[in-house]
């Protein structure tokens, strides 16, 4: 009985001592890794946008958008559904009113542009440097005769 004991004894000190050293020898060094820092800020995806594609008085088909922006994680007090309400107000009024924009070769528009107006525009109607970026996920053209 006694000897039983002891051998449950040294083999919760062997599983003990295993369970230290594995933790460790495996742990990762602070002086051999370097932190990988998290980015400074959070991205929220905004609901996609359909905007109207007219010429010469017809509907020829809508300008599909969907975009996501970059907050600053510092900044607490940021309405999300006021940024993205502004966010997209800015985008429709910018691809709407642009005459530049031609549905067969949506490529060749300048993405790097608009991303650029309609950050500077958000940020002076929020009034704050809060949103960092605004990213793009779809950017594409639905006919009109394709809804028929």
């Amino acid at each position: 009985m006694i000897q039983s004991v002891i051998y449950g004894v040294i083999g919760a000190a062997f599983c003990l001592g295993g369970v230290w050293l594995s933790s460790v020898a495996f742990s990762p060094s602070s002086s051999s890794e370097p932190q990988v820092q998290k980015p400074a800020y959070d991205v929220r995806k905004a609901s996609s946008l359909n905007v109207p594609f007219l010429r010469g008085g017809q509907v020829l088909g809508y300008i599909v958008i969907q975009l996501s922006y970059a907050v600053d994680r510092g900044v607490k007090d940021v309405d999300h559904v006021a940024v993205e309400t502004l966010l997209h107000d800015e985008a429709f009024r910018t691809l709407y009113g642009d005459q530049r924009i031609d549905p067969r070769s949506l490529e060749k528009y300048d993405l790097n542009s608009l991303i650029k107006q309609l950050l500077a525009r958000v940020r002076s109607r929020i009034g704050s440097e809060a949103i960092q970026d605004i990213l793009v996920s779809e950017f594409s053209f639905i006919p009109a005769s394709s809804n028929r």
